[in-house]
């Protein structure tokens, strides 16, 4: 990758990281309406030049996208939530099975934490879907920006 664009790819992870972590949430609200919109204008277009079906099946898309994304996105959290709930409380359980007195403290750490963390997650998302959101994005907000300025340290080397 050339200097150039290491520095705009940098630059641009740094921009998206401070977005996550400002909108939260919102990124998704703003990222459906985009799509939505997108989608509405691309049907027009194929109606315009007289492809009734693909315009009818986009502008539908379009619409349904801007006006039920976020109920499809909770939907579909509610269900990765009780999902991840079930394979934690398994993993637990199945954990509980071993002969836990012939393991190190160390790996009775690496056995439980795993699915309890897990558990406490699915748990987090299940009851407070906004909040564990908002943190997602934080973090994920986090992990651009780290990696912006990385490529901006590669840059200047």
């Amino acid at each position: 990758m050339k200097f150039n664009d290491k520095l705009i790819t940098a630059i641009a992870a740094i921009v998206v990281g401070v977005l996550f972590i400002a909108l939260k949430g919102d990124v998704l609200s703003i990222a459906f309406t985009v799509l939505g919109a997108a989608l509405i204008v691309m049907g027009i277009l194929d109606a315009a030049k007289k492809d009734s079906k693909s315009g009818t099946v986009k502008i539908v898309a379009g619409l349904v996208t801007v006006l039920l994304g976020w109920t499809l996105v909770s939907i579909t959290l509610y269900i990765v939530a009780a999902l991840m709930i079930l394979y934690c409380l398994m993993n637990l359980v199945s954990s509980l099975k071993t002969d836990g007195y012939s393991m190190s403290t160390v790996q009775k750490l690496r056995t439980y934490a795993k699915p309890v963390i897990g558990l406490a997650a699915g748990i987090c998302l299940l009851l407070n879907q906004g909040g564990t959101v908002s943190w997602v994005f934080i973090f994920t907000g986090i992990v651009f920006i780290a990696e912006g300025i990385m490529m901006l340290a590669e840059c200047k080397k």
